[in-house]
């Protein structure tokens, strides 16, 4: 049995902020009137128990811990804009 601890992120090829992967997501998706900004936990109030030192999707601990190898970033997108059609029925 393969043991690891940490947090570790299933996520593609590219090392992307939140705020980057919603920008590319509202895009492929077709939201054309979508405007996503980055913002600070703080400057909106919100408590964080732990804020990490990079916080952005990365597979490289993942990588690193288990092997796994990223899929691309683009067929990820593709992936989730054919689970919200079939989630929605359209």
């Amino acid at each position: 049995m393969l043991r690891s601890s940490g947090m570790l992120h299933l996520s593609g090829e590219e090392e992307l902020s939140y705020t980057q992967f919603a920008q590319r997501l509202s895009q492929h998706l077709d939201f054309r009137d979508v405007q996503i900004e980055s913002v600070c936990s703080d400057e909106v109030g919100v408590k964080t128990p732990f804020r990490p030192f990079y916080p952005g999707l990365s597979m490289r601990h993942t990588q690193d811990k288990l092997g796994l190898l990223p899929e691309s970033t683009e067929h990820l997108l593709n992936e989730l804009k054919l689970e919200l059609k079939y989630e929605s029925g359209k």
